[in-house]
């Protein structure tokens, strides 16, 4: 992967030998992540830095693997000139080579739900939808999410979403939609993506839209 573009969101990708930076720019504020690679190529750390007229905040994170590779934690730190007054971890559990649960922080500040559980189809995953990272933060998941469900909400509101996808013949996601369980098909969000090979880096472009209706989801 080396370019990222989705309307008013770019990002790019940029790779040495110990260590790879993000540059994310969106809605005038430019997003810079470092990632800090070990011997075996996965990253342990990273600093982030998010630049805007007004400020500059620093913060950095760090992350921990399990035998297989998969990523099981993640800790963000009290930094310069960032929001956070104390250390927050973060959990990810696996079963068969898929993140089946997700336990946030429960003293991490605005945090609503207490963990996130999801369930798989049998299609291949090839790439990751959300972040567009590597393998340098862990293996990506085995299968596409068939269905992820919120729990322990604070508002008392636990609500799960269903996903569905197009491929391209060579098994990469062209569509993605998510359908919050409950609703009809105005409340889903589509998301289309497009891939170029250009040598040996990917390149994708994420173009997706999202249409609501007034009800929350239930």
């Amino acid at each position: 992967m080396s370019h990222l573009a989705a309307n008013d969101y770019t990002q790019n990708f940029l790779y040495y030998k110990d260590s790879i930076v993000v540059k994310t720019s969106y809605q005038g504020i430019l997003y810079t992540t470092k990632y800090f690679l070990n011997n075996s190529g996965l990253a342990d750390s990273c600093m982030n830095t998010s630049n805007s007229i007004l400020s500059t905040k620093t913060s950095k994170s760090y992350f921990s693997y399990n035998q297989e590779g998969y990523l099981v934690s993640r800790r963000d730190c009290a930094y310069s000139n960032n929001s956070l007054t104390s250390d927050f971890t973060d959990n990810f559990e696996y079963t068969q080579g898929n993140l089946t649960k997700a336990t946030p922080d429960p003293n991490r500040p605005g945090q609503l739900y207490k963990y996130v559980t999801y369930a798989y189809n049998s299609s291949r995953n090839l790439i990751n939808l959300d972040g567009f990272t590597g393998p340098w933060l862990g293996k990506l998941n085995s299968n596409l999410v068939e269905s992820s469900s919120v729990g322990g909400s604070i508002t008392g509101n636990d609500n799960c979403s269903n996903f569905e996808y197009e491929l391209n013949t060579s098994g990469f996601v062209e569509t993605r939609t998510i359908t919050p369980c409950g609703t009809t098909a105005s409340s889903r969000t589509v998301t289309t993506y497009e891939y170029k090979i250009t040598g040996p880096a990917l390149q994708a472009k994420n173009s997706g839209h999202e249409i609501r209706n007034d009800k929350p989801a239930r």
